[in-house]
C-alpha cells in the first residue's frame, strides 16, 4: 500500500509523442501487431496511447460488459522456483509508468506477481478472487507466469480483456516452452481471423520487442521465424523508417573499413605465417595418411586426459576443439581446429590451443595399456599430428623469443614501465612451459 500512496504523490510529466510512435500507435488502433522498435524509442509509451484508446472500455464493470487492459511481462524461469525469480522489478517498473502517463488513479492500475504477502503467494487466490480484482483495478500489469496460471486453471478468461499487451514479447517462442508460449495458445481458442473491434475473435494483441528472434537454428529460414510468431500471436510485425527516429538514435554512418582477404587469417609475409604453414602441413599429411587407415571405430576419452590439466577450463577447452566422441579418424579435425582457434583468437590462443592438444596426445600414446595404442595404424596417424604440432610450436618460441628480445629490460628505478609485463614472468606464472625470457645479463 505504501507504494500506491508514493506513486499518487508524484508529479506527472506527460511525454510527447513522437512521429513514428504516432504513426505505430495508430496502426495498433485498428488491428493487432507486433511493434518491433530498437531499445531507448519508447516502445512502453506506444502501449500507453493504445491503452487511452481502449480506456472506455473499462469504465464499465466486468459484469455489465465491460473489459479490461492487460499488461505481462516476462518471467525468469527456473524450474520450480519459477515465481521466486520473476522479474518482479519489471512489473513495478512498468506499473510506474503507466500510472506516470495514463489519465487513471493510481489504484486503477493493479500490480500482480508470485508473492501477496510474506505468507501468501498470488496462485493461492480463488476465482472469485480475481473476479474482484477484474472489478477493482482497469489496468492490470503481472508477470507472465501468473496469467499462464490464472488462464490454465481458468480462473480468468481472456474473454474479458480488450487489449493484451506482452513485454519483450519475442520470448513467445513457437520453438520453445515458455510462459509467453503457453499463454497465446488461448487466443487460439478464439475463431481464426483478424482482431475484430466487437472481440468475437479475442482481445486485441500488441507485443513489444526490440528483437524478433529469441533464438535461431542452423539453416533455419529468419522469414520463416516471424512468420510463425505472427501466427502464434495472432498479430502482425510492425515498425517504422520515420525520420524522427534519427532524432532519438543519430545519423549513423557507414565507415568501410578495410581488411585482408581471409578475415582474420594470417598472410604470407606476416610474422607468424610460419607456425600456420607448419598445421597447414600437417593437416596435408593426415590427408594422405586416412585413406590408408583401417576401417575402425574406436573411441578416445580426450576427455578424461585433459582432467589434470589445470591451466584451462577443461569444458571451455573441448566445447572450442569439439572433441567430443573422438576415434582415430577425427585426428586431423585436431589440426584443423588448432588453425581455426588462431584465425579466430589470434596466435597467443592457437599456440595454447596446441600445447593442450600435445600433452593430450602424448598421454594417449603413453597408455599401453589400452590396445588402441598398440595399432600401428593409429600409433602413426597420432605421430604425425605430434609432428605437426611440435614443429608449430618450436616456430611460435623462436619467433615470441625473437620479439622480447627486441623490447630490451626496462629501467630498474621504473617499476611501472610496461615492459615489465613481458620481462617478469611472475606477472604470468600461468603461462606455458615454450615462454623464455632473457635473463638480466642478456
Amino acid at each position: 500500500m505504501r507504494r500506491v500512496e508514493i506513486a499518487a504523490k508524484k508529479p506527472r510529466h506527460a511525454l510527447q509523442a513522437r512521429p513514428y510512435q504516432v504513426e505505430i500507435a495508430k496502426i495498433a488502433q485498428k488491428e493487432s501487431i507486433i511493434a518491433k522498435l530498437n531499445t531507448g524509442l519508447g516502445k512502453t509509451f506506444i502501449a500507453v496511447m493504445v491503452i487511452k484508446h481502449h480506456l472506455p472500455e473499462t469504465f464499465k464493470s466486468v459484469s455489465e460488459g465491460g473489459r479490461r487492459v492487460l499488461f505481462v511481462v516476462k518471467t525468469g524461469n527456473s524450474g520450480f522456483y519459477r515465481v521466486l525469480v520473476a522479474l518482479v522489478h519489471l512489473v513495478y517498473q512498468q506499473a510506474e509508468f503507466l500510472r506516470s502517463q495514463l489519465p487513471l488513479n493510481p489504484n486503477d492500475i493493479g500490480i500482480f506477481h508470485g508473492q501477496v504477502s510474506p505468507t501468501v503467494w498470488i496462485d493461492e487466490w480463488t476465482k472469485s478472487v480475481w473476479q474482484g480484482q477484474l472489478e477493482k483495478h482497469r489496468v492490470l500489469v503481472m508477470t507472465a507466469g501468473v496469467l499462464r496460471d490464472i488462464l490454465n486453471h481458468g480462473k480468468l478468461s481472456l474473454r474479458n480483456i480488450c487489449l493484451l499487451i506482452f513485454d519483450e514479447c519475442h520470448h513467445a517462442d513457437p520453438d520453445s516452452k515458455s510462459d509467453y508460449t503457453d499463454i497465446c495458445q488461448h487466443l487460439h481458442s478464439f475463431p481464426r481471423g483478424r482482431w475484430l473491434p466487437d472481440y468475437s475473435r479475442g482481445p486485441k494483441v500488441l507485443g513489444l520487442s526490440a528483437s524478433l528472434v529469441n533464438n535461431t537454428k542452423v539453416g533455419e529460414n529468419l522469414d520463416t521465424k516471424i512468420r510463425r510468431l505472427e501466427q502464434l500471436m495472432r498479430a502482425r510485425v510492425v515498425t517504422s523508417t520515420d525520420s524522427s527516429i534519427n532524432d532519438v538514435t543519430g545519423i549513423r554512418q557507414c565507415i568501410p573499413i578495410r581488411y585482408q582477404l581471409g578475415g582474420s587469417s594470417i598472410l604470407p609475409g606476416q610474422r607468424y605465417h610460419e607456425f600456420v604453414q607448419k598445421l597447414q602441413n600437417g593437416i596435408k599429411t593426415l590427408e594422405r595418411l586416412l585413406p590408408s587407415l583401417s576401417v575402425r571405430d574406436d573411441y578416445i576419452d580426450l576427455e578424461a586426459l585433459l582432467d589434470s590439466n589445470k591451466q584451462i577450463r577443461k569444458e571451455v577447452f573441448l566445447s572450442i576443439m569439439e572433441l567430443h566422441e573422438f576415434s582415430p579418424k577425427k585426428l586431423k579435425r585436431l589440426l584443423m581446429q588448432c588453425l581455426r582457434v588462431t584465425e579466430e583468437f589470434g596466435v597467443f590462443c592457437g599456440a595454447h590451443a596446441c600445447e593442450q592438444t600435445e600433452k593430450a596426445l602424448q598421454t594417449l600414446l603413453q597408455c599401453g595399456s589400452s590396445s588402441r595404442v598398440n595399432n600401428p595404424e593409429c600409433i602413426r596417424v597420432i605421430q604425425a599430428c605430434l609432428k605437426a604440432i611440435s614443429e608449430a610450436l618450436e616456430v611460435f618460441k623462436s619467433i615470441r623469443q625473437a620479439s622480447v628480445r627486441k623490447l630490451g629490460l626496462p629501467p630498474q628505478n621504473d617499476p611501472n614501465n610496461s615492459l615489465w609485463d613481458y620481462a617478469a614472468p611472475a606477472v604470468t606464472p600461468y603461462l606455458p612451459g615454450w615462454y623464455s625470457f632473457p635473463s638480466p645479463r642478456g
